[in-house]
């Protein structure tokens, strides 16, 4: 979960939501008039990376988006699973290892993240907050 800036009046405790996207927000102070406030953003950026453990050194980043690989899994097939907002929420994933055709396996308004393909590489397990925004664990083909 993010760190997200909230405003509650008062006396009577309305709450409102000031910030909501994928950064965290933290040491807050208001002007002495109470019409502005400052805080620190902190952003991240997370991206799948590819290397040989003979060859440490020639490590590829294979994803360019802000925030790629919320969960990795690889396929027997060679391929990779990955949670990422490139779309513009938090889908799955799959590439190839050398992270060409990459293909959106979910797409609907919840957050889908930390994927894992079974054994014989048939199903995709993952969490998925589909449910009134609770996480639960999710199958698919």
């Amino acid at each position: 979960s993010y760190k997200q800036i909230w405003f509650v009046s008062y006396p009577d405790g309305a709450v409102r939501q000031i910030t909501k996207n994928f950064n965290n927000y933290g040491r807050l102070s208001l002007s002495a008039d109470g019409k502005n406030l400052v805080s620190v953003q902190q952003d991240f950026n997370s991206n799948v990376w590819v290397l040989n453990i003979d060859k440490p050194l020639e490590a590829a980043k294979i994803t360019n988006g802000k925030f790629e690989g919320l969960g990795l899994s690889w396929t027997p097939d060679n391929k990779i699973l990955y949670g990422s907002v490139v779309s513009g929420s938090l889908d799955i994933w799959i590439m190839d290892a050398d992270g060409k055709n990459k293909k959106q396996l979910t797409s609907d308004a919840s957050a889908e993240i930390e994927p894992c393909v079974t054994k014989d590489g048939k199903k995709v397990v993952y969490l998925s907050n589909q449910n009134n925004g609770n996480w639960n664990i999710w199958m698919m083909d």
